[in-house]
């Protein structure tokens, strides 16, 4: 795991995970080659919300991230940085999946307020996967109440 000595003690390094071998946040894990030290780099981003780091989220999920997991993660960070900048790569991820990372592109197409995504995402609402039909009915009937 990486771990930054100079910031071990400093309590402004946000910390990013903590499972018996702690280490500091570095957005360089999420160049990592370890999914799961990727994971939680992603998972830290979207907890505080970290705007500076959604253009490096969208190239992560437009071309370097592999990981379906991973990719899931970065959507659902996306959604709640809050942005329309990643608008169109979460559509065009809604658009061309109907597995689980529709259900996460849904819901953070719905926090933005994306109306425009409201038919694609109607389709959804009748998944025979559950965790993506429920995501969608949440999307659709935030964006109905909106607007």
């Amino acid at each position: 795991m990486t771990a930054n000595a100079n910031s071990a003690n400093d309590p402004s390094q946000p910390m990013a995970a903590a499972d018996g071998d702690h280490y500091y946040f570095d957005e360089g894990n999420l160049i990592d080659p370890n999914d799961d030290i990727r994971r939680l780099a992603i998972i830290e981003i979207s907890k505080r919300r970290m705007t500076e780091l959604e253009d490096r989220l969208i190239h992560c999920l437009e071309s370097t991230e592999k990981s379906e997991a991973n990719r899931r993660h970065i959507v659902r960070a996306l959604g709640n940085i809050g942005s329309s900048k990643s608008i169109g790569i979460i559509r065009a991820t809604l658009e061309k999946s109907d597995s689980l990372i529709a259900g996460e592109a849904a819901e953070a197409l719905a926090k933005l307020g994306d109306k425009s995504a409201l038919a694609t995402i109607m389709r959804l609402v009748d998944s025979p996967i559950q965790f993506v039909a429920s995501k969608a009915k949440w999307a659709a009937d935030k964006l109905k109440e909106t607007g």
